[in-house]
């Protein structure tokens, strides 16, 4: 009698060790199922945003490129026209063109022929893009700057590049580049020209 008592205390142990075990099992079970959901979710909404954020992207491009052909138009109202026949592919043969021209008439000269292949895409600002990466991938203000001041540059012309900083979650910064002799000015800013005169003119004028 008393064996037959070990015996089915013995198995209402190990059947006690048994649940305990399943209980164990039952919960990393269900801690796997959570972390899977979890995980799976995050990934579905990680996805979304980007998504979003790429087409938050796309479309300020669009929006960009879209206004190209208005501003392209005659910012100056030059009479005369400096768009190449032949898109140019180096930096060399814009010089080239815009050679032996007054300040506004370089400044658009530089307009029109980058105006070829002009494509707004937002790029990386660590990387200081090429004339040839720009029109293989695009570029941004920032690209446009410095190879509107390169080019500058490389007629002999004055030139450098401003940058205003934004405002966080408001505006975002931007910069142009600017060329100028002793008399006039001029921002050259993606697409769009404007040319003032300088203080030293306006001074000039003031004391005649």
């Amino acid at each position: 009698m008393r064996g037959g008592l070990e015996l089915f205390n013995q198995m209402v142990k190990k059947n006690e060790k048994l649940k305990m075990k399943d209980k164990v099992l039952n919960f990393v079970s269900i801690a796997m199922i959570l972390g899977a959901v979890f995980s799976f979710g995050f990934l579905v909404s990680n996805q979304l945003l980007k998504g979003q954020y790429n087409d938050s992207i796309k479309g300020m491009e669009d929006n960009y490129n879209s206004q190209l052909k208005e501003s392209m138009t005659g910012n100056l109202r030059l009479n005369v026209s400096f768009k190449p026949e032949v898109i140019p592919t180096t930096e060399e043969e814009i010089i080239n063109n815009c050679k032996l021209l007054n300040l506004k008439e370089t400044a658009q000269c530089l307009v029109e022929n980058i105006g070829t292949f002009y494509n707004y895409t937002i790029t990386d600002d660590k990387i200081n893009l090429t004339i040839k990466d720009i029109q293989e991938v695009g570029g941004d203000c920032r690209d446009y700057a410095f190879l509107y001041k390169r080019l500058a540059q490389g007629l002999n012309v004055k030139a450098t590049t401003r940058t205003y900083q934004g405002i966080s979650e408001i505006m975002a910064a931007h910069r142009w580049a600017v060329i100028w002799d002793d008399y006039e000015y001029c921002k050259l800013d993606q697409m769009k020209v404007s040319c003032y005169k300088s203080k030293k003119a306006i001074k000039n004028d003031e004391t005649r």
